[in-house]
């Protein structure tokens, strides 16, 4: 089964409605936190403990935008944000830092003076998206000023929006809020997470427009189908609906995952060449299916080990 690509990217970096989102300011407040009603089980979570030295890194997969109902957490992400002295997410966390996404985001995303989306499309994904817009919150007018992949993410920020997921919901947002002193580390600058957009040949950044305006209709359960994925910690069932869906746009793949783990490797190891413990909280694709995070460190010979956890929520359909 296909997940469109524009909503995938969620897991991937910043998220396509914590992207939109932000730049509309339209966060709600913290979650409130519920727990489903079943029999007391123990399943894996997107949790990794390790080790190497005195030094711990906690590996944490994180979904971008989420509902009130996905909260709590599981316990694994308490446990390493109590123990943390240092939390590291792929984007700074922080309001400051939310202005400079959005000033970025603003500005890399944009279209050159004169410019309209409408010109740089076929003529097939120029009425497939004006189809679209007729029906949705987005004006064609709105999207007009927009590059390719950017439309393509607001697409899926639409549909997410639609579905009550909210980034002030997120996992990053719910652990900045409760930070204290803690230091908070960006991986990368804005402007370097999505300078990997703009590296998408446009073939690639207009298949993610058909993509995502092809999934819209089935977005309820193309991303229940992922949040269970990580809820039950499943890497390879994450890692299979991400390369399900990125046959047609492979080389995004690579620019999105593997390039950017290759980046951030070097930056755990130092860490795990310290005597801290820290919180990685990246997008939960980063340690999903071949050349993740997980695999690479395991490679390198570190101690690495999934957490489980116990919760009533029911085990979802398989």
């Amino acid at each position: 089964m296909k997940v469109f690509i524009a909503g995938l990217i969620l897991i991937v970096l910043s998220g396509a409605a914590l992207l939109w989102q932000r730049l509309q300011h339209n966060d709600l407040p913290v979650a409130s936190e519920s727990e489903g009603q079943g029999p007391a089980r123990t399943t894996r979570c997107m949790v990794w403990k390790v080790q190497r030295g005195k030094a711990i890194v906690w590996l944490c997969g994180s979904i971008h935008t989420m509902r009130e109902s996905d909260y709590p957490l599981p316990a694994p992400y308490d446990q390493a944000f109590a123990e943390s002295k240092v939390i590291i997410t792929d984007v700074p966390q922080g309001e400051d830092n939310d202005r400079k996404m959005r000033e970025e985001i603003q500005r890399l995303s944009q279209l050159p003076d004169g410019r309209r989306l409408s010109e740089l499309l076929s003529e097939r994904t120029r009425a497939a998206l004006e189809t679209w817009s007729r029906t949705s919150a987005l004006s064609m007018e709105k999207l007009q000023t927009m590059k390719p992949w950017m439309a393509a993410l607001a697409i899926s920020a639409a549909a997410e929006a639609r579905s009550g997921y909210r980034s002030a919901l997120g996992i990053e947002r719910h652990y900045s809020a409760k930070s204290g002193d803690r230091l908070n580390v960006g991986l990368a600058s804005p402007e370097h997470q999505l300078s990997f957009f703009d590296k998408a040949e446009p073939d690639i950044q207009e298949q993610m427009i058909l993509d995502a305006i092809e999934e819209d209709a089935a977005y309820d359960t193309r991303r229940e189908l992922r949040t269970n994925a990580w809820r039950e910690g499943d890497p390879a069932r994450l890692a299979a609906l991400r390369d399900d869906s990125m046959r047609k746009i492979s080389s995004l793949g690579k620019l999105l995952f593997t390039d950017r783990n290759a980046e951030w490797l070097p930056v755990i190891e130092q860490y795990l060449d310290g005597t801290e413990t820290v919180m990685v909280l990246v997008g939960a694709g980063h340690l999903s299916g071949r050349g993740s995070l997980v695999e690479l460190l395991s490679e390198k010979g570190v101690a690495v080990t999934q957490m489980e956890y116990t919760t009533t929520r029911p085990a979802p359909p398989r």
